[in-house]
């Protein structure tokens, strides 16, 4: 890969695909980063057909293979049997924006967001890596858990918002309202600018 995403979790739209990113937030970033494109695709059925073709220059990688919200699994298969107080624990890792997992308000949220590391270290291990990929990570659940790996690629990693609710577009348009947010805004922004240029010099 000449770069890569780490992201969250599936979601709806992921387990009916099998695909990460096939829903609206796929849909948001493959027109950020190629808005001249009529297609409607979402970024992660897109980079699945380049892998067919046998071109892995980008891919995509979820910290946690399987949802972390029960109404995800809602519409597709029943949820896994967990006590509410479980997936009380998942959710509050999800929406938590702590910057590193000894952070997180619990015990029981820095351990549920520890569990997913190892599973993240193996499939980051199968990846044909350019000895020059980028890494961007996509929110902060992301960067939180990317920290948390032990023996991280030596490779550039560039911290992205999330691509949902069109966040990427959001940020290289908008200014924030205090000082320390806009620094963040700003670091975003160019490192978003360096993704666009790396996604088409890889797609073109």
């Amino acid at each position: 890969a000449v770069f890569f995403f780490v992201l969250e979790s599936p979601h709806f739209d992921e387990l009916r695909t099998g695909k990460p990113l096939s829903g609206s937030a796929g849909c948001a970033a493959l027109k950020f980063l190629a808005p001249a494109t009529s297609s409607q695709e979402p970024l992660g059925p897109y980079t699945a057909q380049r892998h067919d073709t046998g071109d892995f220059r980008v891919a995509i990688v979820n910290v946690s293979p399987v949802p972390l919200q029960v109404q995800a699994y809602l519409e597709s298969m029943p949820s896994p049997l967990l006590p509410a107080a479980d997936w009380a624990v998942m959710l509050a890792i999800q929406g938590s924006q702590k910057e590193a997992v000894s952070k997180l308000s619990s015990i029981n949220e820095q351990d549920a967001n520890r569990l997913l590391i190892p599973g993240l270290q193996r499939r980051i291990s199968t990846l044909d890596l350019s000895s020059t990929a980028v890494i961007f990570t996509s929110g902060t659940f992301a960067q939180r858990s990317w920290q948390e790996i032990a023996s991280r690629p030596p490779m550039t990693t560039l911290p992205i918002p999330h691509p949902s609710r069109n966040l990427w577009q959001k940020t290289t348009n908008s200014v924030c309202n205090t000082p320390r947010a806009e620094l963040r805004r700003k670091v975003h922004e160019k490192n978003l600018t360096e993704l666009r240029r790396l996604f088409t010099a890889s797609t073109t």
